[in-house]
């Protein structure tokens, strides 16, 4: 019964492999990644892999191999040697078993089966430890039988090195048993893309083997042959459902879906968003591969803002520039202003039939709280500084309209980022500037036959329509995260949401900036010595002056430490957010960003009223005349006021210093500068405050060159701290200060 249990596995693995002809893309004892005899080769794999060689001399067919690899979970192998006597083959069952960090522990069990149905078992081990361009492998082989006819007892290493499109390796083997060595060089070089040499040289043993293998696609081929005793041949055939680049550069119609809700970044939390930063990456694949005729982009309603448009219009003008047609379809019953801005950038624009096009422009609405306010009895005190008189945020809460200067601090920055989408618009789509003008303040919404005759867009199309003509044969671009050798040399730490104290903060109010957080993440980087610079994503409308501060510190602390600094600023990086960015040793911003806003303001909330209407008696007592100065229950006097105002001039006179100090400006300069003035992108440029307007993948290249490198994706970790499972649930048990405590606005830096 065992030995038909036994021939049974062999022809049923035989039949699976043979059905799922995938291939582990790596020649026999040539590479150090063989799942044959390096089972720790798994963590290295992707996808379902397969690999089938045939062995031969000159006059006769000496054996063959067939692996099977599942990913990273575990792998096959049967393999005959016709030199071993009496054999049926043996098979190979190899699985990860432990991994950290860059260290890899697999394991196999192996089975032999001879003539007479006799089966031997033995064990493998494999370590394989990654180092930035090096590899280092150790296998020690048959582990509890030194009788088996197909592996003696032994131990072999390798040592690789690989950059690029070279791989030079030495290896060395000794079996014990028979009193064995071997030791020699392999290398493999990629001749052009799709193309590969590859030789070896036994030194010990006096002999070479050479080779080449031919790639397309997923699939590749190889011929091996090797001078031993006598001449010996090697034919392989190898496939894997997934390629081990980052991309499926030889598809030449590719079709994305841009829709639903977007975080730059991967989303922390258990609802994952979708990732533009990964968008991105696909589409500039896309771009380097030059592969690509025809691009269709799906648009639905989605979440993305102006600046993150920018982001995606960009890419997607080089590639259609490069050559690529850029076709796009707009799926909404009404597309909004932001999507058509985007679809602007497609060599043709469709949609469907029944939609209607919003292009009355862009607006933008505060609601004023003043009147309702003292309707409830509640009296704002709010102080700023007399020279910071664009910092309305304090308006809506005093106020029951806007001041002149907000209004006119506002128009500018929204007249500034209109003209942009205007530009855009205009030359994509090759309109005079009046017909424009025309359309967006008298047909602020155009039906989709409308649109087609004032040349907004090329075409209707119902979806079955357009799938059939421009979707048909597409495939979706695959960014497979494949494991690198390259070393990270550059840091993303995504910084996003209001500036707040620890103690003010919530996992439930969404993405928040607190010291604590980034002071643990910069402290890892400092110890990180091949880090070489840092790059803040920022997207924050200020907040808690004191917070801001000490980031602003912790990041002068990691630049001491021999890090470049990098901050860029994508819808918002205003108030505190461009105090914390005055460290950096470069600003870059989006044309849409809102920054500025160099200015501090501090108030409370006064509630006696209410408490009087509501027959609610209070009782303070105090030791000390202001003892209850920031207290909700007490009036600021005028007294008190002026003691406010001189003490946020102190603060402001300090952030103004920050600024002059990291922008390289005069004190003069940064005066005219301030004043809680918020500007866009462009406007910020113009003023000394940014250094570039780009997009965010622009900036990435930048900074590699300003630090001596190529850029590369491989070479770029992401620090993003989270909430951690312990600290959501102490959350649960007690509510932050914030609900609390109704004096939040005290020393707030926010826009």
């Amino acid at each position: 019964m065992l030995k038909k249990i036994t021939i049974s596995i062999i022809l049923i693995e035989l039949f699976y492999t043979l059905i799922f002809a995938n291939s582990i893309p790596y020649v026999h004892n040539s590479m150090i990644f063989d799942l044959n005899s390096s089972p720790s080769a798994l963590f290295f794999n992707r996808g379902l892999s397969n690999y089938m060689e045939i062995n031969f001399d000159d006059t006769n067919i000496t054996g063959f191999e067939i692996d099977q690899a599942f990913s990273k979970f575990f792998g096959f192998t049967y393999a005959y040697e016709k030199n071993i006597p009496n054999t049926l083959g043996y098979f190979k069952w190899g699985s990860p078993v432990f991994y950290y960090k860059n260290s890899f522990l697999g394991a196999s069990f192996n089975l032999h089966a001879d003539k007479n149905y006799n089966y031997l078992p033995w064990i493998s081990i494999s370590f394989t430890k990654v180092f930035p361009n090096f590899i280092f492998n150790f296998t020690y082989k048959n582990i509890g039988n030194l009788n088996n006819p197909v592996e003696k007892e032994a131990i072999n290493g390798q040592l690789a090195y690989i950059n690029k499109g070279l791989q030079l390796q030495a290896f060395f083997e000794r079996e014990f048993l028979i009193n064995k060595n071997s030791y020699g060089l392999f290398f493999d070089l990629r001749l052009k893309s799709g193309l590969n040499a590859f030789a070896s040289y036994d030194i010990e043993n006096d002999f070479f083997s050479m080779g080449m293998r031919i790639s397309l696609s997923n699939t590749s081929i190889l011929a091996n042959y090797e001078k031993n005793t006598k001449n010996n041949y090697t034919i392989g055939l190898m496939n894997s459902t997934k390629k081990r680049t980052n991309l499926f550069h030889s598809l030449k119609k590719l079709s994305i879906s841009i829709s639903g809700d977007y975080n730059f970044f991967t989303s922390n939390t258990i609802f994952k968003k979708r990732s533009l930063y990964k968008l991105i990456k696909e589409l500039n694949n896309i771009y380097d591969s030059k592969k690509t005729k025809l691009l269709s982009i799906t648009v639905k309603e989605n979440n993305l803002t102006f600046a993150d448009i920018y982001q995606l219009k960009v890419i997607l003008e080089k590639i259609r520039d490069s050559g690529t047609k850029v076709v796009i379809y707009l799926d909404q019953g009404i597309i909004p202003f932001k999507d058509y801005y985007l679809a602007v950038c497609g060599d043709l624009i469709f949609t469907h039939p029944q939609s209607s096009i919003f292009m009355g422009g862009i607006h933008s609405t505060t609601l004023y709280y003043g009147n309702f306010l003292k309707l409830l009895k509640i009296q704002t005190q709010f102080v700023r500084p007399d020279a910071c008189i664009y910092k309305s945020a304090i308006e809506p809460f005093t106020s029951k309209k806007p001041s002149n200067v907000a209004i006119s601090d506002k128009r500018n920055y929204m007249k500034n980022i209109f003209s942009q989408i205007e530009n855009a618009i205009i030359i994509n789509r090759k309109l005079e500037k009046q017909s424009l003008d025309v359309i967006i303040n008298n047909f602020p919404i155009i039906l989709s036959q409308e649109a087609t005759k004032f040349k907004l867009i090329d075409g209707t199309l119902y979806e079955d329509e357009f799938k059939d003509k421009y979707l048909k044969k597409t495939r979706k671009p695959q960014y497979i995260s494949e494991y690198t050798y390259s070393n990270k040399t550059i840091a993303i730490v995504p910084m996003e949401g209001i500036i707040l104290p620890k103690e003010m903060a919530s996992p439930f109010m969404g993405k928040v900036i607190t010291p604590e957080k980034y002071k643990k993440i910069f402290e890892i980087l400092k110890k990180k010595k091949n880090i070489k610079a840092v790059i803040i994503y920022l997207n924050s409308p200020g907040g808690d002056s004191f917070s801001s501060e000490k980031i602003y510190h912790y990041l002068l602390d990691l630049k001491d430490s021999g890090k470049k600094i990098y901050v860029y600023m994508e819808d918002v990086g205003a108030s505190g957010g461009y105090y914390i960015s005055a460290a950096a040793d470069k600003i870059f911003v989006n044309p849409f960003t809102v920054t500025g806003s160099i200015g501090i303001f501090a108030g409370k909330f006064y509630t006696e009223r209410l408490y009087n209407f509501m027959r609610i008696y209070k009782d303070t007592q105090k030791m000390g005349e202001k003892a209850d100065f920031f207290s909700p229950y007490s009036k600021w006097s005028e007294e008190d006021i002026q003691i406010m105002k001189t003490h946020l001039d102190k603060l402001y006179d300090i952030f103004k210093e920050r600024v002059a100090k990291g922008r390289n400006l005069n004190i003069g300069m940064v005066d005219k500068l301030a004043m809680g003035k918020i500007y866009s992108g462009t406007s910020s440029l113009k003023n000394k405050l940014c250094d570039r307007v780009i997009t965010f993948n622009e900036a990435l290249i930048n900074v590699f060159n300003d630090t001596g490198q190529k850029f590369d994706y491989n070479k770029i970790a992401t620090f993003n701290g989270k909430w951690g499972f312990l600290s959501i649930m102490r959350s649960f048990m007690t509510s932050p200060k914030i609900l609390t405590n109704s004096n939040i606005w005290t020393l707030y830096l926010g826009d």
